[in-house]
This record gives C-alpha cells, sequence and structure tokens, in this order.
C-alpha cells in the first residue's frame, strides 16, 4: 500500500505573518533524522527574513511587487508608469474638462496596494465565532478587489521566489525536470483565528 506514497523531495512553507510573511524550506534527505530548514533570506531587504504582508498589483490585478518594495514603489512612484502615452497626448480646447478626466483616468490607472492584508481578509462573525474570509479587500486608494486574486498573485510570487533560490543553491537539479512542483510538498500557516 505505501508504494505509491508520494516521495517529496523537498517541503517549502510559508508563513504569512499579519505584518510579515517569511519563506523557509527543507530538503527532505532520506539518512537524516531531522531535516536541514532554511529560511529564505535574499527575498527581503530587513534583517528579519520576513517581508511586509503587502502586495503592489496595477489597475486591472497585475502583479507588480510584494513586501517592503510594494510600499515604497506605491509612494515614490507615482502614477507616470501605469499611464498609457495615449492618455497623456490629447491636445483639447476645453482643458478644464481635460484635467478633470485626466485626473479621472489616472486615478483609474493608480496602482492598487493591499497593506498588512493577511488580517483585512478576516471578518469576525457578530455572534463572535471564528470568522469568514472576506470576498473583496480595498486598497490604500480605496477600489475594491477579489480577496482570491489577491492572494493567488501573492502565492505565484512567493513560488516564483522560492524557484529562484533553488535555482541559485542547486536543489532545482534535484527535482523533477519537467515537474519540479510535485517534489515540492508546500505548507502555508493561516492564523488561527480563521474558521474552517
Amino acid at each position: 500500500a505505501m508504494e505509491n506514497e508520494v516521495k517529496f523531495k523537498v517541503i517549502v512553507a510559508i508563513d504569512f505573518g499579519t505584518h510579515g510573511t517569511a519563506i523557509g524550506y527543507a530538503p527532505i534527505v532520506d539518512n537524516e533524522e531531522k531535516e536541514q530548514i532554511y529560511v529564505d533570506q535574499d527575498w527581503c531587504s530587513n534583517t528579519d527574513t520576513k517581508n511586509k504582508t503587502d502586495i503592489l498589483l496595477t489597475h486591472d490585478g497585475k502583479f507588480i511587487t510584494f513586501g517592503d518594495d510594494a510600499l515604497k514603489k506605491y509612494q515614490n512612484k507615482g502614477d507616470e508608469d501605469y499611464l498609457s502615452d495615449s492618455d497623456a497626448s490629447d491636445d483639447d480646447d476645453d482643458e478644464e474638462d481635460d484635467e478633470k478626466e485626466k485626473a479621472e483616468n489616472a486615478a483609474r490607472k493608480r496602482p492598487m496596494l493591499f497593506e498588512s492584508f493577511k488580517m483585512a481578509l478576516y471578518v469576525k462573525k457578530e455572534d463572535g465565532s471564528d470568522g469568514d474570509i472576506r470576498d473583496k479587500l480595498k486598497s490604500q486608494n480605496g477600489r475594491e478587489w477579489q480577496t482570491s486574486k489577491i492572494f493567488i498573485e501573492a502565492l505565484k510570487y512567493m513560488k516564483e521566489t522560492i524557484f529562484k533560490t533553488f535555482a541559485k543553491n542547486g536543489i532545482s537539479k534535484t527535482l523533477d525536470k519537467d515537474n519540479p512542483i510535485k517534489d515540492i510538498q508546500w505548507i502555508l500557516t493561516v492564523p488561527a483565528i480563521w474558521s474552517e
């Protein structure tokens, strides 16, 4: 009965913390009692190996960046990077309307920042019992976006990040060439206060 048991080669754990997110991994070595656990440190600028649980998406929900970088980009970049040229080159007589329209366009095109989005996910029930996950989250500039889409973008980023690390440290070579994902066991921590 044990033959079809999946043999993972590495365990990857993602800890979505309230403020910080960490990634750790442990290659599984057959003859050792205890796995060696590593924390991915390359992926954040601070020393505590946790990246802020912030994510920045384009106005239409495409991934820009995650972590400490998300807030920085959101604050520094302004909107120029996210506007296409066609919006800027309208030569119109009624400039006032034009300005207003431009501002509205810019607002619509602004990237969406979701800060510490993990806790924003959680809605406590009226009767005080464990809550559920909200369907939508509000970004810094007040736009709503589907929770599941935000999470998917965050997880895709984590996956890419860990694969980059594995490429650097040689773990990639031990994984299945055509489908490396099947050699990885993923563990995702969620807050204890969430309901099933």
